[in-house]
């Protein structure tokens, strides 16, 4: 591959900048700062990527505002390809276009690369004053490495994945490793099989206790379904409760949404405004007759009361269509007040005999039985404490018995510490009478006899104390187990005690919910029907009151609209009764004046009938007014102007009913079985104790878990004998696998190392050839072999056949050494990887002579590979044609 042209966008100081390169060498010169580097960095940056923001010095972004990047043109041997690398993510975007116009992308790029890297491009093709001192660190490996990266199309990957099973290989394993899982697999499992044997002496009771750990695990996990089952519960009954306001206004809904009133259309409104505009003409044709009628009556002599009222006759008739109703109002009243007054005596006889002041709820059937049965279990369990308590006073008193036993039999021991002293002065006294002369030896005789007694009675005391001593261990057992029976007399008793507290807790919570503080026991349970009584006479009280007031201010709206003839007609509201009688004998009394008046005058009575067929037709209006009303359920105009109003009302709240309804979901059926808030209360205050007890219950049964745990732990601490056994045939099984893994990456790795390895045996000695050729041109024939050793590079002097490790060598003469070996490695891998070389001032440490050797070798490579040299050194300009070179001019 050769390098043609490479035009630069913007790249550091270079934008918008083309140049053509020769296709052997070609020789750019420039001095310090005129852009050498930028220029050899651009290249390999389109070939390769432009460095990222971690290296912001290396990436030689321009600062003019220039686009960043460029193109260059490169020669293969089929055909010709422009690769253009703009700025962006990742080393930028590439894209290469051949010679027939098609656009390829990054991964394109890479295979015409292939095999040659971005890091093997630098360590072969690319030659800098920095690189050239690596020599020195240079083994055969080293070389032996990059010749296996080339050996074959894609051996580097092949190389990266021989590494990767090494390294994968020993994370498991190593010969002295102690945190590698195979190492420590076996560790345990030698562990594993020390406790195996340790375990086998308790395998018998460990297994007993395993069984009982079973049951009460068993025991455990029905409590802790129940236990759910309960939270469960009570959390259903939280959301009831907390819920409940909203499915009370979903009620109160559901029930205006059944029975909401007929909705009125267009069409109902248009037939009673019609209604309303006809009675509003037959009015005011009856205002002319009446006026008519009254200039009539000027020319008679009549009352000023009859007067008034032909006034307003019109008015008066159309009061007194309302005559029959209003009868029939008072008639109701009448009856209401009779039962209310009855219904508030019996009221008051109740509240007397239950001796309750205010009317309290009574308690709902699932509250009458928690209440019973709270009082049965109470009496159950006061009749238990009393048993108990006496039991456990005679168990006191008996123990005072056994404890005054023991002690008396403690008096009653015999003491013998003395007898021991006494034998023995008895014994001092016969040996004394045995020493002495003659007849003293008598005392002998009287020691003998005073042992044998003193023997004799500490043999009989003997007897007597072990007697003694039976009896007292005995009475001291007896003692020992009745303390061991009061002790659980005593802690059932609390037990009871404290169920008694919470069943008088829960009996206290159900008064306090119903208001029953001042209640007795015997009327909470025996006498709900009458509180039930009780509560259905308030509400009929309530009811009758409302219905009374009702009524009263209708009849009390009809008097008032006799306002106008209060001057002729004064009635007394307070007596609606006298007063409607009143006004009826008024009336009727002013109609026979007014017939008599009509008999009288021929044209008052035409007059008068056309006011009666008038006050006929108003009527009839009034009646279709008041039937289109009754037939929506109206009562008068007003109303139906609200009922349009109430039409969107309910529109609104079914709209807030569907709400609910969604809201609810579930929850709706599960409250069908709960009256009342109290009652649903009382059900979460129920399964409330349930589950606290348990809960109680499960931490004993935990507890007893925890020291039967223990006490298998105190067997056998390090597992039970079949677990240890479970555990070895696992350990084994895991050993088992691992070993696999690590076989199958060591020998992957040591068989992809091997065919590499024979792939390219063939290319080193020929590149140890090539590169003393190479080194021989360089230094004038002063060295003629290089060898390679494992760990050491050595070079021979030609003259004295002198051997030279490579530190032993000067500077310029180590650097001649690397590019020989440089130049060699491209040589030798040519077949699959030719590239331009790009030194940049790579020989500016080189004396002339050396100087023109390298260029000289330069020469020679260029004809198989392209060379571009970078250089500051105005001598080098005159090695070569001026068509080879480029002169770069230092700006300012």
């Amino acid at each position: 591959m050769k390098i043609e042209q490479a035009t630069i966008f913007g790249f550091g100081k270079w934008h918008d900048r083309t140049f053509d390169f020769q296709a052997n060498i070609q020789l750019i010169y420039g001095l310090n700062e005129a852009g050498k580097s930028t220029l050899s960095s651009f290249i390999t940056g389109v070939l390769f990527g432009f460095a990222t923001k971690k290296q912001p010095y290396q990436q030689y972004l321009p600062k003019a505002g220039h686009s960043y990047g460029g193109t260059v043109t490169i020669a293969t041997s089929k055909q010709h390809f422009v690769i253009k690398r703009v700025g962006g993510k990742a080393g930028g975007v590439v894209t290469v276009t051949d010679e027939d116009g098609k656009v390829y992308g990054e991964q394109f790029l890479a295979q015409l690369l292939a095999p040659i890297t971005p890091q093997l491009f630098q360590a072969v093709f690319h030659f800098d004053e920095r690189s050239l001192n690596q020599i020195f660190h240079l083994s055969k490996a080293d070389l032996n490495q990059h010749l296996l990266a080339v050996g074959a199309v894609g051996s580097d990957k092949w190389l990266q994945q021989a590494a990767t099973y090494q390294r994968e290989a020993a994370k498991l394993y190593r010969q002295k490793g102690r945190i590698w899982p195979l190492n420590v697999a076996l560790k345990q499992l030698t562990e594993l099989q020390r406790k195996v044997n340790q375990a086998r002496g308790a395998f018998p009771k460990y297994m007993q206790l395993v069984q009982e750990k079973q049951e009460k695990e068993q025991q455990l996990a029905k409590l802790t379904t129940d236990e759910a089952q309960l939270s469960q519960e009570k959390g259903r009954l939280e959301r009831l409760v907390k819920s409940w306001p909203d499915y009370q206004t979903y009620l109160q809904l559901k029930q205006v949404s059944v029975n909401q009133s007929t909705w009125l259309t267009d069409q109902d409104l248009a037939q009673y405004s019609e209604y309303k505009h006809q009675l509003a003409l037959t009015t005011t044709d009856l205002q002319q007759v009446s006026q008519k009628i009254a200039e009539r009556t000027k020319s008679q002599a009549l009352t000023p009361a009859f007067q008034f009222y032909i006034a307003n006759n019109e008015r008066f008739g159309q009061l007194l269509t309302q005559k029959d109703q209003i009868e029939q109002l008072l008639v109701g009243q009448e009856l209401l007040t009779n039962n209310q007054q009855a219904t508030q005596l019996e009221q008051q006889e109740l509240e007397s005999e239950l001796g309750i002041q205010i009317a309290v709820e009574p308690l709902s059937k699932a509250d009458l039985a928690v209440a019973q049965n709270n009082f049965a279990e109470q009496t159950t369990l006061r009749q238990q404490l009393i048993e108990q308590e006496q039991l456990r006073q005679q168990m006191v008193e008996h123990n005072d018995q056994l404890e005054q036993e023991v002690s008396k039999l403690e008096q009653k021991t015999p003491e013998t510490n003395r007898w021991p002293a006494t034998l023995g002065i008895s014994l001092v006294v016969t040996i004394i009478g045995l020493l002495l002369p003659g007849g003293f030896k008598l005392i002998s005789l009287f020691g003998l006899a005073a042992s044998g007694w003193f023997i004799y009675q500490q043999q009989t005391q003997r007897n007597t104390a072990s007697k003694a001593n039976t009896e007292w261990q005995q009475t001291l057992a007896r003692l020992d187990a009745q303390k061991e029976q009061l002790q659980v007399i005593t802690t059932k008793l609390t037990q009871l005690r404290q169920r008694q507290a919470g069943l008088q807790q829960i009996w206290d919570n159900l008064k306090a919910r119903y208001h029953y503080q001042t209640l007795t026991t015997n009327l909470i349970l025996n006498r709900q029907h009458d509180l039930s009584r009780l509560q259905q006479l308030e509400v009929t009280t309530h009811k009758i009151t409302e219905q009374l007031t009702q009524q009263q201010q209708q009849i009390s709206a009809w008097l008032d609209e006799f306002s106008f003839a209060q001057e002729w007609l004064p009635i007394n509201k307070k007596e609606p009764k006298k007063a409607v009688r009143q006004i009826i004998d008024f009336y009727q009394e002013m109609q026979r004046k007014a017939s008599e008046l009509g008999n009288r005058d021929q044209q008052y009575t035409y007059y008068q009938e056309q006011a009666t067929r008038l006050q006929r037709q108003i009527k009839d209006w009034q009646e279709k007014q008041s039937d289109f009303l009754t037939q929506h359920h109206l009562v008068s105009d007003h109303e139906l102007q609200k009922s349009v109003e109430r039409q969107q009302l309910q529109s609104e709240q079914q709209q807030q009913f569907n709400y609910l309804a969604n809201q609810l979901g579930d929850l709706v059926a599960d409250f069908k079985d709960y009256s009342t808030q109290n009652q649903l209360e009382t059900a979460l205050v129920s399964v409330s104790d349930q589950e606290k007890r348990l809960q109680q219950q499960l931490m004993v049964l935990q507890q007893q878990l925890v020291k039967l745990q223990a006490t298998m732990q105190q067997l056998v601490s390090d597992g039970t004998y079949q677990d240890l056994l479970q555990q070895v045939a696992q350990q084994e099984a895991q050993i088992s696998e691992l070993t696999q893994q690590w076989l199958a990456k060591r020998l992957a790795s040591e068989w992809i190392t091997a065919t590499l390895t024979a792939a390219s045996t063939q290319r080193f000695p020929q590149l140890l050839r090539l590169a003393t050729r190479y080194f021989a041109i360089l230094t004038n024939d002063r060295y003629d072999k290089i060898s390679v050793a494992p760990d050491l590079i050595t070079v021979r002097e030609s003259k004295q056949a002198t051997i030279f490790a490579v530190g032993e060598l000067s500077q310029g003469t180590a650097e001649q050494l690397y590019v020989a070996f440089k130049l060699a490695f491209a040589q030798e891998i040519s077949d699959v990887a030719k590239m331009p070389f790009i030194i940049d001032d790579g020989f500016i440490n080189f004396d002339p002579p050396r100087r023109q050797a390298i260029l000289k070798l330069l020469k020679q490579i260029s004809q198989h590979n392209q060379i571009i040299y970078f250089t500051a050194n105005e001598a080098d300009l005159n090695s070569f044609a001026p068509e080879e070179i480029i002169q770069l001019k230092r700006k300012g």
